[in-house]
C-alpha cells in the first residue's frame, strides 16, 4: 500500500516542489490513520526524496521527520510543520509585493509554482490590474496546470510555446519564476528558465526569482545535475531508433541573470 500510493507523488511530473511537499503530507497523514509505523513511512519518504533530489523543501522536511523521536510524536511534528510553513508561498507574495507593482503590467511566467500563484492570487485582491503570458512549459506541460489556475482566479492569461516567448515582446514587462534550489552561483528550476533569464537579459526585462527559504541550499556553489533521462516519448512518441532523445525536466540558470531574489525574509 505504501508503495503504490507514494508512487502517485513519484510520477507526477507536473506539480512544484511545494505542491508535492502539501500533497506529500497529506498522504503521510492517512498513513499515520492506517497504522503504518514510523520506520516505513521514513522508508517512503526516503524513496520520494531519491525520486525528487533537487527539491529543497522535500529534504527540508524529510530530516525535520527524521528528528521526531517516536511515533506518538509524528501526529504533534506535522501540525507544528504545517503551523510553520504552511503559507510560507502567500509570505513571500506579501513580502514580493512590497518590492513590487504589477498594476498595469503583462507578466511572463514559466512551469507550475505555488509562491507564484501566491502573488498573482494576492496581486489581484489588492486591486492591481495585470495580465499573464504562461509558457506551456514542456515537456511535461506544467504550464497548462498554472495557466487554467490562474484564468479560473480570473486573471487574464494567454498561453505560449516555450519558444514563443521573444515573438510575445514586447508586451511583457518583467518575467517571474519559482526555484527548487538556490546556490550562491546558480538556482534550478524547470527547464527552459535559463532561456527566459538570456531572453530578459537580452531585451532588458527584469526577472525575478520567488522562493521561500527553505531552498537556500548550504552549498555555495551549485553540484553537477544528475538527472535521470526522462521518457523519449515526451518529445517524441515513436521516434526513430536513429535518432537519440534527449529529456530533462531541471536545468540550472545563473544568479547573475536574476534583479532580485525574494523570499519571505528579505530581498537577496
Amino acid at each position: 500500500m505504501m508503495k503504490t500510493l507514494f508512487a502517485k507523488i513519484k510520477k507526477d511530473p507536473t506539480s512544484g516542489s511545494s505542491i508535492h511537499l502539501k500533497n506529500l503530507i497529506c498522504q503521510l497523514q492517512q498513513y499515520m490513520k492506517d497504522g503504518v509505523d514510523r520506520n516505513t513511512l521514513y522508508k517512503g519518504l526516503l524513496e520520494v526524496q531519491q525520486v525528487f533530489p533537487l527539491f529543497k523543501v522535500l529534504e527540508h522536511f524529510i530530516e525535520a521527520f527524521r528528528k521526531a523521536p517516536s511515533q506518538t510524536d509524528i501526529p504533534a511534528f506535522i501540525m507544528a510543520y504545517q503551523k510553520q510553513w504552511s503559507a510560507i508561498n502567500e509570505q513571500v507574495a506579501s513580502n514580493a509585493l512590497n518590492y513590487l507593482n504589477l498594476d498595469r503590467k503583462t507578466l511572463l511566467l514559466h512551469s507550475n509554482s505555488g509562491a507564484i500563484q501566491a502573488i498573482c492570487q494576492l496581486a489581484k485582491a489588492q486591486g492591481q490590474n495585470f495580465k499573464i503570458i504562461q509558457t506551456e512549459s514542456r515537456p511535461a506541460h506544467e504550464g497548462r496546470q498554472q495557466a487554467l489556475y490562474l484564468a479560473n482566479s480570473g486573471i487574464k492569461v494567454t498561453m505560449v510555446a516555450d519558444t514563443a516567448i521573444t515573438r510575445e515582446f514586447p508586451p511583457w514587462d518583467m518575467a517571474i519564476v519559482g526555484a527548487d534550489a538556490i546556490f550562491q552561483d546558480a538556482f534550478i528550476n524547470k527547464i527552459g528558465t535559463y532561456g527566459i533569464g538570456l531572453a530578459c537579459k537580452e531585451l532588458q526585462r527584469p526577472l525575478f526569482l520567488l522562493a521561500d527559504s527553505r531552498k537556500l541550499a548550504r552549498q555555495k556553489v551549485s553540484p553537477e545535475l544528475k538527472e535521470a533521462r526522462k521518457p523519449a516519448d515526451e518529445l517524441w512518441p515513436g521516434a526513430p531508433s536513429l535518432i537519440e532523445v534527449s529529456n530533462y525536466y531541471f536545468e540550472k540558470t545563473p544568479l547573475h541573470l536574476i534583479q532580485k531574489c525574494i523570499t519571505e525574509e528579505a530581498l537577496l
